[in-house]
């Protein structure tokens, strides 16, 4: 085998190795954008547990402000006093376990961020990697087509001798 013809066999292996690559680029970052979406819906869910915690949280507070209404009220009767005072033991305990849930939430929302800009970092090495391969690709067909023409020059060259 002649230069030439090595040189061609070489960029074209190089070709297709770096079509291999890129064609597995690509999905990698098909795969990044689909996490993307799952945690842009997960953070829309943990949205919607904040926003039913804070009604929750609400009605506890309310339910709250009622049983000390109520107790006041109800001095005289005594009995009254008593399930107002149950009221207000439930609604503090609502309010503690509406406060846990929201904590859980935002450690779920913080760590949603953290993927989600640790995703956006891959797809940016992504794109730049994609770019790099390109560029190699264009140079191996820039060797292929410079390997061709030596071997025409040569072949040429030959046939004057």
């Amino acid at each position: 085998m002649n230069m030439p013809e090595s040189l061609q066999e070489q960029a074209g292996e190089g070709i297709q190795k770096n079509n291999i690559l890129l064609e597995t680029i690509n999905r990698i970052a098909k795969e990044s954008k689909h996490n993307i979406e799952h945690l842009s819906t997960l953070q829309k869910q943990a949205d919607s547990i904040h926003s039913i915690t804070r009604t929750i949280q609400n009605i506890a507070t309310h339910t709250n402000l009622q049983a000390f209404e109520a107790a006041r009220a109800g001095v005289a009767v005594r009995e009254f006093d008593v399930v107002a005072t149950e009221v207000r033991n439930f609604s503090n305990n609502v309010q503690q376990s509406i406060s846990e849930v929201k904590t859980n939430v935002d450690l779920i929302t913080e760590e949603i961020n953290l993927i989600t800009r640790s995703i956006d970092n891959v797809h940016q090495i992504i794109r730049t990697s994609q770019g790099r391969v390109s560029e190699t690709m264009d140079e191996f067909t820039i060797i292929l087509e410079s390997s061709e023409q030596l071997g025409r020059s040569a072949n040429d060259f030959t046939e004057i001798l």
